[in-house]
């Protein structure tokens, strides 16, 4: 009866709440062109296109336990997203319990093996203060991920006398193997209104002194 359809979990909004889009009266059918929605106008004859667009490159994707990864791919209804513990991702993250900061890297030979993790944290001193069980969340210092969302945590670590660096091996928080349900979060850079522009203060020509 109304003039509007609803599309689900947008990016952006919370799940389960409806964007509503304005369309012609009494919405009756929906085609797919392969870019753009199409919604036939019962009461007119007249179609309204909707832009399904909404996800974008390089935005961060969570389940209710913590990162899963980020979109590298948007295609018109779906979107690649490459997890944390890809060999070519790397998240920066923060120590809840010391505060410390340092960027985890994945691995998928890790994930596939019988440790169970699938990240590891690089550059480390052997003497860094990090204790099995230590929870890693996002610091948000690169300006993608908002911080505090749940990374992983360490679930092995070795030290070794004749290397400077410990090898601190840690599990993802989220499902990374079986997700169902995700979200999709604006990078952080894209929330940050654009700096307002300055007006250049006139130059001064000082005269000679005479």
């Amino acid at each position: 009866q109304s003039n509007s359809v609803s599309k689900i979990n947008p990016n952006g909004a919370a799940p389960g709440l409806p964007i509503n889009y304005t369309t012609g009266a009494s919405p009756r059918g929906v085609a797919f062109d392969g870019s753009n929605i199409w919604v036939a106008n019962g009461a007119g004859n007249n179609i309204s296109k909707i832009d399904p667009n909404g996800v974008a490159p390089g935005s961060p994707v969570v389940d209710e336990s913590g990162v899963l990864g980020q979109v590298t791919n948007v295609y018109p209804l779906v979107s690649e997203v490459t997890l944390i513990v890809d060999r070519e991702l790397a998240i920066p993250v923060l120590n809840v319990r010391t505060g410390a900061r340092s960027v985890a890297y994945g691995d998928p030979v890790l994930a596939s093996s019988t440790s169970g993790s699938g990240l590891e944290l690089r550059f480390m001193g052997s003497n860094a203060d990090v204790q099995q069980g230590d929870l890693l969340t996002t610091s948000g210092v690169d300006g993608v991920y908002p911080p505090g969302l749940p990374v992983a945590r360490v679930s092995r670590i070795e030290r070794r006398a004749e290397s400077a660096f410990a090898k601190i091996y840690c599990t993802p928080e989220a499902l990374v193997t079986g997700a169902r349900h995700v979200l999709v979060v604006k990078p952080v850079s894209g929330q940050i209104p654009p700096r307002p522009q300055v007006s250049p203060e006139p130059v001064v020509k000082k005269g000679r002194l005479k």
